[in-house]
């Protein structure tokens, strides 16, 4: 048989508490207020909430939130491992002891060691890097030499991998790779090759871009100033490092400068560097530079013509294929304010030739928008599309009564000229001969040049 609870109104045989008047258990009567009493006492449902294991109680609210809140805190991220290289692997003590011998007393003993540190490519960096605050002036002036080195190892090593999967079996760690795909579209032989050379040259320009693409159009506004202060010439450019002018113009294309108007057009000048169009004649690398420069000068905004002014004058001078679907574009803008871009841009497909090119033109031959106004109603735009056709096609303009003549025309927003050749007819009879005499040996045909 069960005791009588206690004065605490806990039953003293089982040590349950008790009921009103009596142990929860056997019923034994208390003449004590028990905690029981002062539970029943509670707001109405305290009990229901109890059965269903929910509590009011201020101090369970607070742990039922603070555990809700928890839920949804990310967890931290492991500790990633120490890549190679970094202080406390085994590269780092390698590299910190070649260093060390940068500051021997045989100069052959110091050179064969910058080589092996020269070797271990990015790996020796990070040692390199503290070198440079050692207290002996050969092992520091060594060290500063031997970073930009290093760093050139390890990029010409990466670049060359991903030049060399052709197949595209592995994965690459390298800097915008997914934003140079998208631009240069899908990996051949020569868009690997291209972005191995551009790693190599501005592998840390694109690492800096990768690392903050907040300031990629700060950033690639600056380096295009000094690259055009040092290459600038008094009759123009002097050719720059073609890798340079492409890393210049992919970072661009992601995030293009616009500093407003009527400011430098950066990068837009670096099309004029003889660089540019001799590496767009390459054969491996050559066409990936083409489809790059595609989607450059579209991803600039409209409002500034400049950059489609010299993509356009650039084509002309170097024509390559992968710009026709642009030129057609600015070729049939009616709306823009600058008659010599669409002047540029039917010249420019005229020489790059091709089947779309062709049958722009085509379209274009009967375009009566005059260039100059109604003073000067006898030049038309429709008359640039034929002698552009007419060249497409192997022939002579002037074999079809076309007069050239050799102008000027000024840049957007520039004291700048560039030199046009506009075609014109001496009379509306003439140009209506020559339209049918083209209608008949032209129109219609493809568009290699004969």
């Amino acid at each position: 048989m069960h005791e009588t609870a206690d004065a605490s109104g806990v039953c003293v045989s089982r040590g349950f508490l008790s009921q009103p008047g009596g142990c929860a258990q056997c019923s034994i009567s208390s003449g004590w207020p028990s905690l029981w009493q002062a539970r029943a006492s509670a707001a109405p449902g305290a009990h229901a909430d109890r059965r269903r294991g929910i509590s009011r109680s201020p101090v369970m609210r607070t742990l039922r939130l603070a555990v809700a809140i928890l839920a949804f805190v990310p967890r931290p991220a492991p500790a990633a491992d120490p890549k190679p290289g970094d202080e406390g692997t085994p590269e780092y003590q390698k590299a910190s002891e070649l260093i060390r011998d940068l500051g021997h007393a045989r100069f052959a003993v110091r050179e064969a060691a910058g080589r092996r540190l020269l070797e271990m490519g990015g790996a020796a960096v990070p040692a390199l890097r503290a070198g440079t605050g050692s207290k002996d002036a050969e092992v520091r002036a060594r060290c500063m030499a031997l970073i930009p080195q290093a760093r050139v190892v390890e990029w010409t090593r990466r670049g060359d991998a991903y030049r060399a999967d052709t197949d595209g079996k592995h994965k690459h760690d390298l800097p915008l790779l997914a934003d140079w795909e998208r631009l240069t579209g899908p990996p051949d032989a020569g868009s690997r090759a291209l972005f191995a050379d551009v790693l190599r040259v501005e592998g840390d320009f694109l690492e800096a871009v990768a690392a903050d693409r907040r300031r990629t159009c700060a950033r690639c506004a600056a380096r295009c100033q000094a690259v055009l202060e040092r290459v600038q010439g008094p009759k123009g450019q002097f050719p720059a490092e073609p890798t340079e002018l492409v890393a210049l113009l992919f970072v661009d294309a992601m995030d293009p400068v616009w500093l407003g108007l009527p400011s430098p057009p950066m990068p837009a000048e670096l099309l004029r560097n003889p660089a540019l169009a001799d590496a767009l004649g390459a054969p491996v690398t050559g066409p990936a530079i083409g489809r790059l420069l595609a989607k450059w000068v579209v991803a600039h905004p409209e409002i500034d013509p400049r950059p489609r002014v010299e993509f356009a004058d650039l084509a002309r001078r170097k024509p390559f294929r992968e710009a026709a679907p642009a030129l057609i574009e600015l070729a049939n803008d009616a709306n823009t304010r600058y008659p010599v871009l669409r002047v540029l841009a039917i010249e420019a497909l005229g020489a790059v030739g091709g089947r779309e090119a062709a049958a722009a033109l085509e379209e274009l031959v009967t375009d009566e928008d005059n260039l100059f106004g109604r003073a000067r109603a006898i030049r038309r735009l429709g008359d640039q599309a034929l002698g552009a056709s007419l060249i497409l096609h192997g022939k002579k303009p002037r074999d079809f009564g076309l007069r050239a003549v050799d102008t000027l025309m000024s840049r957007p927003l520039g004291a700048e000229y560039i030199p046009v050749t506009i075609y014109e007819f001496a009379t509306a009879e003439a140009r209506d001969e020559a339209l049918l005499r083209w209608q008949n040996e032209v129109a219609g045909k493809d568009g290699d040049k004969k």
